[in-house]
């Protein structure tokens, strides 16, 4: 049921955010807007294996618009934080209307809106590949950090995000094997999402342009 609850959430911003952008599209003259893109993998689990869905995003530092390939270095994150806070309660709202009310309470608990932990800039496709890489078949806990078991207790460690500090943690072993089980997806359900740019045939015109952009600037002449 939890899991079914994240999909239809991510499947119902996705749909909103579609349905706003061609709203904006058809008021726009010349029907075109600027267009950038995001690759979004679906964690359940936090630094203690508790359950904490959250969404890692590799957004590119470029912006499409018809044939037109420019640079986008700058992100406003204090409106990110704005807009997905809108976005997840009028979503969850169309989905519970009776909990309308505890719902909005939200905009006055979060008045910054909803938490985005913005990561320094990438410096290479590399080093983006190897990041998205590493989350995309990341378990909820390395086996390192594990640090003993004595036949009923497991006790490990994690990064406070309140202190950055290291802290151990012993819980029993069933209750330990029941945070790994809970991050266990169910067949089907999907863990990444790829939006403008990396969204099918979008993707495959953007790689063109590039290939076009690194053929001019090598100098090579066509035979």
């Amino acid at each position: 049921m939890v899991y079914e609850t994240i999909n239809g959430f991510a499947n119902g911003v996705n749909y909103k955010n579609r349905e706003d952008y061609q709203k904006k599209k058809r008021s726009k003259k010349g029907g075109v807007l600027w267009q950038s893109g995001m690759i979004g993998a679906v964690h359940t689990f936090g630094r203690n294996v508790g359950f904490n869905p959250h969404v890692h995003a590799l957004i590119p530092e470029i912006k499409t618009r018809g044939k037109e390939v420019k640079d986008m270095e700058y992100f406003d994150y204090k409106y990110f934080r704005k807009v997905w806070q809108f976005k997840l309660i009028n979503y969850m709202i169309s989905k519970r209307p009776e909990r309308k009310v505890e719902y909005l309470k939200m905009f006055k608990d979060y008045p910054n809106g909803f938490y985005i932990n913005a990561k320094s800039r990438m410096k290479s496709a590399r080093g983006a590949a190897r990041y998205i890489g590493r989350y995309l078949a990341r378990p909820a806990i390395a086996e390192y950090r594990i640090i003993s078991y004595d036949g009923k207790n497991v006790t490990f460690w994690y990064k406070s995000h309140e202190t950055n500090e290291k802290v151990e943690e012993t819980v029993t072993a069933q209750v330990f094997v029941g945070r790994l089980l809970m991050h266990i997806t169910p067949k089907y359900f999907k863990m990444v999402r790829l939006y403008g740019v990396y969204a099918g045939s979008i993707s495959v015109k953007v790689r063109k342009c590039f290939g076009l952009l690194h053929y001019i600037k090598s100098g090579l002449k066509a035979i």
